[in-house]
């Protein structure tokens, strides 16, 4: 996008099954969507790219983005250029209608540290939904593109492993 840096990319370190990939990139944003199962899990990852002057009613229609239906665990991540500090979405009303949409659709924002270390703001975010538990994620800050002027996130989620059924056991 010219003017902007923009840019979003999604890594994964595991095996992948059933991928699909879904991309749209607009004046006003980047969007890629992974819709894919690992081992007995499903994931909707969605990656998101909204410049400074986004429009309000583009940012309803990434919040209504296929990728955020509610058919498997779902994680929302990127650049939203909302300066935020850490205290402003999970513990008081968020202000930005993106992030009101957000919040009263049950997820739940992970980043509780400056993704810009120049202006001391979030404007990196991940949310996860409410049906997954928090505790099960863990975010860290990385710098594995020393010229970039965000921080890198690592996300991890640690899934229980579902229980093996064992038939005609007997006790």
């Amino acid at each position: 996008q010219s003017g902007y840096g923009g840019g979003v990319c999604i890594y994964f370190s595991s095996e992948y099954y059933d991928l699909k990939k879904l991309f749209s990139c607009s004046r006003e944003s980047e969007i890629l969507a992974i819709f894919c199962e690992l081992d007995f899990t499903k994931f909707n990852i969605c990656a998101i790219y909204r410049p400074p002057a986004c429009s309000k009613a583009h940012d309803l229609s990434i919040y209504r983005h296929k990728a955020l239906e509610q058919n498997a665990t779902r994680i929302v991540a990127g650049d939203f250029n909302l300066p935020m500090h850490a205290a402003s979405y999970n513990d008081i009303e968020p202000k930005h209608p993106i992030l009101a949409s957000m919040k009263n659709e049950g997820f739940y924002q992970l980043i509780d540290f400056p993704t810009r270390p120049a202006s001391g703001n979030i404007l990196d975010l991940c949310f996860v939904a409410n049906d997954s538990s928090v505790a099960d994620w863990s975010v860290t800050a990385t710098n594995l593109i020393p010229r970039c002027d965000h921080l890198q996130i690592r996300i991890e989620h640690e899934a229980p492993r579902p229980l093996k059924l064992i038939a005609n056991m007997k006790l």
